[in-house]
């Protein structure tokens, strides 16, 4: 008798681990699919991430992204051969997206002459993570490890002929009408479309045209909650304890070039030679800093000529019979400036 009470013991008990396993697996389906559930309104662009997840969070979800982006590619493969290239680009893919993971603690990173460069401030408790596509990159922006900003970077090109206005009406078919438009008149240009913005109750998007500088359209969606009092942070370009962030837009040879033209740009400035990870920023904007490098120094010259010639005419006006001479001085002199 008492065998057969120990059996019916055993089995209720087993019946009980049992419900309980189902209803703890089926607790754990409903919260991971509650995860990957997509966001409503603008915050649709996270997918399966919320505002305010730690970056953890975001790099599991990216690494998932990017390893079912190469599961396609196995699928495909036509030999172990090719597998097993694949899986070590897989590898390799991964430990590029670690290493993008950036602490903005006062360092040269790279980033502070790049696109994103109004994005962070230093020694603001601010991390990145990166994510390079085929033709756009997306920048997760997270102060005290929780998200709260997303940038994406695409191609100025992406729009073909219609620009950034068929970029922006593109943004229209999928949020509607942006709530603000700004516009800008460039010297002896025509007026054109620059910034527009849109906003629901969990997001902000700002949609602007960075062609001029960096051959880029960005999207930037903030966290209403969260992120806009950081972004007028960044604005006011303090941090909460009132202490100044040190400018991060100063020209600095990014490139740690031992060369003239670094040395004019940085020595001159800091006496010190700086030098910084290519890898944080993309070819177009590090063509683009090359070219503003190269701007700031024919501007430097510029002046240089202007002092120079305002000088020789100065001379010219307090020695009256040397005035007639000097003027074929000053037109080479425009045409070497020139």
């Amino acid at each position: 008798m008492n065998t057969q009470s120990n059996i019916q013991s055993s089995l209720q008990l087993l019946l009980v681990c049992c419900l309980a396993l189902i209803c703890t697996m089926g607790s754990l389906f409903a919260q991971e699919d509650a995860e990957n559930k997509p966001q409503p309104g603008i915050a649709s662009v996270l997918r399966g991430l919320n505002w305010g997840d730690g970056h953890q969070v975001v790099f599991k979800y990216l690494e998932k992204e990017i390893k079912q982006s190469f599961d396609a590619k196995i699928d495909k493969a036509r030999d172990d051969l090719e597998i097993d290239l694949i899986r070590k680009d897989l590898k390799k893919a991964l430990e590029n997206l670690k290493n993008t993971y950036t602490s903005f603690t006062g360092q040269r990173t790279g980033y502070e002459v790049s696109l994103i460069k109004g994005d962070f401030k230093h020694n603001n408790s601010e991390t990145l993570i990166r994510i390079d596509e085929k033709q756009k990159q997306r920048y997760y922006f997270f102060r005290y490890d929780k998200l709260f900003k997303l940038v994406v970077a695409y191609p100025n090109t992406i729009a073909g002929d219609a620009g950034f206005e068929g970029f922006v009406s593109k943004i229209e078919e999928k949020y509607g009408s942006p709530v603000k438009v700004d516009w800008d008149t460039p010297q002896g240009g025509t007026r054109t479309m620059v910034r527009g913005i849109w906003q629901d109750e969990k997001t902000q998007l700002i949609v602007e045209d960075f062609s001029s500088f960096y051959s880029r359209f960005t999207t930037k969606f903030v966290s209403v909650e969260q992120g806009l009092e950081i972004e007028e942070l960044h604005e006011k370009g303090t941090v909460k304890n009132g202490t100044k962030n040190a400018k991060s837009n100063a020209s600095v040879n990014i490139y740690g070039e031992d060369t003239d033209q670094g040395e004019n740009v940085i020595d001159q400035i800091t006496g010190v030679k700086h030098s910084v990870n290519l890898q944080r920023i993309s070819k177009e904007e590090r063509m683009a800093v090359k070219q503003a490098m190269k701007q700031e120094e024919m501007t430097e010259e510029e002046e240089k000529g202007k002092k120079k010639k305002k000088s020789k005419k100065s001379a010219e006006e307090t020695s009256p019979k040397e005035k007639e001479k000097p003027k074929k001085l000053d037109i080479k002199m425009d045409g070497e400036v020139y």
